[in-house]
């Protein structure tokens, strides 16, 4: 019993020595090898296969022709060629395909730079539309607006979310909202309120107004200056009759006769050249009184100018 066990210690202790240089030597290589192909990211290990030509010598049957001397008629010694073969060599080239593991960018990135050896650019297979950002291999991250693999989709707003009050428009990658007639746009650019100035009876209304405000300030004008003429020819009847009665207190002194006068109640005989008569100042106040009327119709139309109303 005693020299087995002195046999089997031994064994045991060669086995643990073993099995610890081999588990040493494993990660050994298994670190010199991640380190070898320690990725960074983005990076994968593929595999790369390459041809290599790899010479060889060959041998081959080769034709030589030899010159043999043989009898010929007449007891002559003739010549000719005759054909043999001989083993030759040769050195000739077979590609060899050979497998390695090499480190490239995994599918879908690339190199931001050659001088880097993360691989942090994604790549997509088509340019991203309508301010779209590539942010993954064939991912694309669209603007607000915008949908589909390239952003080359518009999100319809209006049926999606719609936020406007009344009338929701749909524009490429964005939306507007409009008001109906008689009301206008707030300053959030959604909601609307009312507003009697916006429509177009209204406008017509003011235009209308405002075109009979200027008729009457004409009128008004004209009116003026009627009564400025009138004035003035009311003074020049004054003056002349007061010059005709002058006229007449004189005559009745000088004269001294019974003999009436003759047109002496005709005041225009006594009027000076220049004057104006009785009968154009009539006219002067119908042309005025026809004025007042027509002022009368025109202030039944003109409205009070209102306030503004938006």
């Amino acid at each position: 019993m005693s020299r087995l066990w002195a046999v089997k210690v031994p064994r045991l202790a060669l086995t643990w020595d073993c099995v610890s240089i081999l588990l040493s030597l494993v990660m050994a290589a298994s670190s010199s090898d991640l380190e070898m192909l320690q990725p960074g990211r983005h990076v994968c290990v593929q595999q790369q296969q390459s041809a290599q030509p790899v010479p060889f010598r060959q041998s081959y049957h080769r034709a030589v022709y030899r010159q043999t001397m043989h009898m010929c008629e007449g007891f002559r010694v003739c010549s000719r060629l005759a054909l043999s073969y001989q083993t030759a060599y040769r050195t000739v080239f077979h590609m060899q395909i050979r497998t390695h593991l090499v480190q490239g960018c995994c599918p879908g990135w690339q190199k931001a730079s050659p001088y880097e050896t993360s691989c942090t650019q994604p790549v997509c297979s088509g340019d991203c539309h309508n301010g779209g950002t590539c942010v993954g291999p064939d991912t694309c991250q669209c603007a607000d607006g915008w949908t589909g693999p390239l952003c080359q989709t518009d999100v319809d707003e209006c049926a999606v979310e719609n936020k406007c009050q009344q009338v929701c428009h749909n524009l490429p990658g964005s939306y507007e909202c409009v008001c109906q007639d008689g009301f206008k746009i707030q300053d959030d650019r959604r909601s609307c309120r009312l507003c009697l100035s916006c429509l177009p009876e209204f406008q017509e209304m003011q235009g209308t107004i405002s075109s009979l405000s200027n008729k009457v300030q004409e009128l008004e004008t004209e009116k003026d200056r009627l009564l400025t003429n009138l004035t003035s020819m009311a003074r020049d009847y004054e003056s002349a009759m007061d010059n005709m009665h002058a006229m007449q207190a004189a005559t009745l002194n000088d004269a001294k006769t019974t003999t009436p006068l003759v047109g002496l109640d005709d005041s225009s005989a006594f009027m000076e050249p220049g004057m104006i008569s009785l009968v154009h100042l009539a006219s002067l106040s119908n042309q005025i009184s026809m004025l007042e009327e027509r002022m009368a119709d025109c202030e039944w139309w003109a409205v009070p100018s209102l306030p503004p109303v938006t």
